[in-house]
């Protein structure tokens, strides 16, 4: 019998969408399987949607417990899982049938600890779903060495969509005191643990986006804490010099992104933060020629490296430009 993986579902407050999710885990062709849903403080009725389900499957385990973050959630499925295969699923995503058959076929074809597939993104609005792009990795076998090179639109920079020896996870465990970019830093810390890894250039894990435009979605100081991540992932390749400057361009490249959703703010209430990354996108803006990037993105990273403060000003305009727009 081919060996139990297990899947790890964190649920919260998503009846509409679990359904899905889960009936395309049961469906999965690699048949041994358990599947952890950790249910955390649902309001809805999530946590009796997956009741029902474990009552027909015995593969499914349910815990419910109070509400303390998807990171929580995730370390408290990995402590209750029994698999020598770990996977990651979010509750309203979608596999396809064969994403654990074909993962689990890589790590034992090429004898790597980490299969990774491709991500297709899906966009929800209503009853309408419209792919929207997805990840695009070559199929390769990648060495976790010295030699190893971060190299930005070839990292998988999340726990999903990818098939874990449990060997090399470990201790390994999600940082609970970061709300952003925590998956980034697990997987890159459980890479970093491994000797070899597959990407498999298959489009087999749906990724489910919301329809909700980007400004109506205001800053918190939780988004900085993605920051923090990724300043520790920097500090993951201190002793692999290639990686290391391609990592930290994408450091700078992240504090860009966490600035332009603070400017994009009417009030001035998190200046400490956004002083803190102009501070640090001058800091790390030499690194930015370190990453793959096309002409017109490199010029505006660019642009808010060098000149934030102008940066600043041509963006609001073009924000406010564009808000109008869509609102009419």
């Amino acid at each position: 019998m081919n060996p139990l993986v297990s899947v790890i579902i964190p649920l919260y407050n998503n009846e509409i969408y679990f359904p899905d999710c889960l009936k395309s885990i049961l469906m999965q062709s690699y048949k041994n399987i358990e599947i952890i849903i950790i249910d955390d403080g649902s309001k809805d009725d999530s946590g009796k949607i997956a009741d029902e389900f474990a009552k027909q499957d015995s593969r499914i385990k349910v815990i419910h417990k109070e509400n303390e973050g998807v990171s929580k959630a995730r370390n408290l499925g990995l402590q209750f899982s029994n698999g020598e295969y770990i996977c990651f699923v979010d509750s309203d995503d979608i596999l396809d049938q064969l994403f654990i058959e074909k993962l689990y076929n890589c790590i034992t074809q090429y004898k790597c600890d980490i299969a990774i597939c491709e991500m297709q993104f899906v966009t929800v609005s209503g009853d309408k779903r419209t792919i929207t792009g997805g990840t695009n990795y070559r199929s390769q076998l990648i060495q976790i060495d010295s030699n190893y090179c971060f190299e930005r639109g070839e990292q998988h920079l999340c726990a999903c969509a990818a098939l874990y020896n449990r060997e090399v996870i470990g201790n390994i465990q999600f940082n609970e005191k970061i709300f952003i970019g925590e998956d980034a830093l697990f997987h890159n810390q459980v890479m970093l643990n491994s000797k070899f890894v597959y990407f498999l250039s298959e489009k087999l894990y749906f990724y489910i986006m919301h329809d909700d435009s980007c400004f109506k979605r205001s800053y918190t100081s939780r988004r900085f804490t993605e920051i923090n991540a990724w300043k520790e992932i920097c500090s993951l390749f201190e002793k692999m010099p290639k990686a290391k400057l391609s990592a930290s361009g994408e450091y700078c490249i992240r504090c860009i992104s966490v600035y332009k959703e603070i400017i994009k703010l009417s009030d001035d209430i998190y200046k400490n933060d956004k002083q803190i990354l102009i501070n640090e996108m001058i800091k790390y803006r030499n690194y930015i020629k370190y990453c793959k990037l096309d002409l017109r993105e490199a010029i505006s990273l660019r642009f808010a490296a060098y000149m934030p403060r102008m940066y600043e000003h041509v963006y609001k305009l073009y924000f406010r430009k564009y808000k109008k727009k869509v609102e009419n």
